[in-house]
């Protein structure tokens, strides 16, 4: 996931698609769940029929983090690579995208490499490597 996130003029269900051709609702609506999309909302709408417009910005940027998140567990891929992924993201939602971390590190064989600021997320890390610089460097 990189920092700007720009999303295709697509409906959600297409967007989907477009990491795993054969995924049915139920496991995007599941996937947006884990990642606190408000579900219940979007299905008052238009559902998976809601289009992502990036002229408009119908979706916030931390919004558009958990879609690209979400997109990520539908894809299930043996690598994530997760750049500052939780910037405009609420506390409750960093919150849960780090119990959604600590899920697939426990429970899947993936290879994660997550670059953040955000320290709280060192407890995930098997490996850390500390890019800061020092006085001595400097």
């Amino acid at each position: 996931m990189i920092q700007d996130i720009e999303l295709p003029t697509l409906s959600l269900r297409a967007y989907f698609k477009l990491h795993n051709p054969v995924v049915d609702d139920e496991a995007i609506y599941k996937a947006l769940k884990s990642v606190r999309i408000d579900v219940d909302s979007l299905k008052a709408k238009d559902g998976l029929d809601t289009t992502i417009v990036t002229t408009v910005s119908n979706f916030s940027g931390g919004e558009k983090r958990k879609l690209v998140l979400a997109a990520m567990l539908i894809k299930d891929s043996d690598l994530i690579i997760l750049d500052e992924f939780t910037a405009n993201a609420d506390v409750a939602s960093i919150n849960a995208m780090k119990g959604l971390l600590k899920e697939i590190i426990t429970l899947k064989d993936k290879i994660i490499i997550l670059v953040s600021h955000d320290t709280d997320f060192k407890e995930l890390s098997n490996y850390k490597i500390d890019l800061s610089v020092s006085e001595s460097c400097v």
